[in-house]
């Protein structure tokens, strides 16, 4: 491996670790606000959306975002495993990526559905309906 390719996957293995770090961390807040909601008993979607000055909203946009970005770091290492004369190092990082950002996607899934994703759904389409039905007015 030459130097240009060792500098490519050391900057690949940073950037991977540090989407794990703040995927793990993230996870963890949502799983302790989860049990908040939980343990207060919520099951209005309006008050778990507005719960603690809006988190719900917040979590559910790091979200969106966590799992784009594993995606796009999927996509670029793809793409530089394809382009490069890549060694089995890129090929091995690769197949790691994969798995290990697609059990973070499954994981945030499942912790944003439960409740947060689905109040959200529903205080969306109840503003959404209202504001389709105002301007047919």
């Amino acid at each position: 491996m030459n130097d240009d390719q060792k500098v490519s996957f050391i900057s690949k293995v940073i950037f991977e670790v540090i989407f794990i770090i703040t995927s793990i961390i993230y996870d963890l807040k949502l799983y302790k606000l989860n049990n908040e909601i939980n343990s207060k008993g919520l099951k209005n979607p309006f008050e778990i959306v507005s719960f603690k000055n809006n988190l719900a909203i917040s979590y559910f946009i790091y979200a969106i975002l966590l799992i784009m970005i594993a995606i796009i770091l999927v996509v670029w290492f793809f793409n530089t495993n394809s382009n490069e004369n890549s060694n089995i190092y890129f090929l091995i990082l690769f197949v790691v990526t994969i798995i290990i950002n697609s059990l973070i996607i499954i994981s945030i899934f499942k912790l944003i559905n439960n409740p947060i994703l689905r109040a959200i759904l529903i205080v969306g389409s109840v503003g959404f309906t209202a504001l389709v039905a105002s301007g047919n007015n």
